[in-house]
């Protein structure tokens, strides 16, 4: 898959993780010209890659991997699998159209590891069922209550429990909430529906598989970085509501490599030494080239 890509789209992807362009390439976002966004270099798909590519494909993987399970207070023990890209091949959700999609899945001998990487991206996306759909109906009023979806006029707390979807019948095992009681307004009527989703799908994956399950928000921890306000202001709250059956916790991109490196054998930290500076200079880059928009639409402004 390597000799599909342009020098361009290659020279953004970290060499420790093209190995693994065979796993994602079916997956890779597309710009308006039809080729892949991988020379892009606020792309967060590239930078997950970069990351966890490298990791994959390492022969240290089961000791990082270990880290990382210490980390999220987790079982650790390998051997490790990692997938990028990961949907659910026996959709256990039971989701239609746009099934639940994991940045990274990790999976051990007694843990699941599900990681969500954000990196220059401007919103965290709602659920769509209080918006208007393009005939002007809207399936949800917001709020987790008893009502009718006026699209296929079925009576349902939930729009997507009504088309069958199973998110509320494994919401009560993640969060401090029942499914039987009135919400005003639902919870995941907001930034919190796709972290949701991730951490539902860990648990049903987990409990099938017989394993501890854990899910790590990965992000860039800059000021300039558009989500990073909102992060730190609704994970906390969001992880407050949680029960004890899924760990959930805050990932830095910037830490990363630093902690592979460690748990590494020596012979690949220098290959990790090399992914520290790859990741603070494509991060220093995006975080100029956003204060430099930012300082202009000020002065436009003015």
């Amino acid at each position: 898959m390597l000799t599909l890509l342009s020098n361009d789209e290659l020279s953004n992807i970290f060499y420790g993780a093209r190995p693994a362009m065979d796993e994602v390439f079916g997956f890779l976002h597309m710009s308006r010209t039809g080729r892949p966004d991988a020379s892009v270099p606020h792309s967060s798909q590239t930078l997950a890659l970069d990351v966890f590519g490298t990791l994959k494909n390492c022969r240290s993987r089961d000791s990082i991997c270990d880290r990382l399970a210490v980390l999220l207070e987790v079982p650790a023990g390998g051997p490790w699998e990692i997938h990028l890209e990961y949907v659910d091949p026996d959709n256990t959700l039971n989701e239609a159209g746009h099934k639940s999609q994991f940045d990274v899945l990790l999976q051990g001998k007694q843990s699941l590891i599900a990681l969500a990487c954000k990196f220059a991206e401007t919103k965290l996306e709602p659920c769509s069922m209080p918006g208007k759909t393009a005939k002007g109906h809207v399936q949800c009023t917001g709020s987790y209550e008893m009502q009718t979806n006026p699209v296929n006029r079925r009576d349902a707390f939930c729009a997507l429990t009504g088309k069958n979807i199973r998110y509320w019948d494994y919401v009560p095992h993640v969060f401090r909430l029942s499914a039987d009681e009135p919400l005003r307004p639902c919870p995941f009527a907001s930034p919190w529906y796709q972290w949701m989703r991730t951490l539902v799908m860990t648990y049903a994956l987990a409990e099938k598989r017989g394993l501890k399950p854990a899910v790590g928000l990965v992000h860039v921890d800059r000021p300039a970085m558009p989500l990073r306000a909102r992060i730190q202001e609704e994970a906390p709250k969001m992880k407050r509501l949680l029960t004890d059956a899924v760990k959930f916790e805050l990932l830095r991109y910037e830490k990363l490599p630093g902690l592979f490196e460690v748990a590494a054998e020596p012979g690949e930290q220098g290959m990790f030494r090399d992914l520290q500076h790859w990741v603070n200079a494509k991060v220093n880059w995006v975080e100029a080239r956003l204060m430099n928009e930012r300082a202009g639409r000020k002065s436009r402004a003015k």
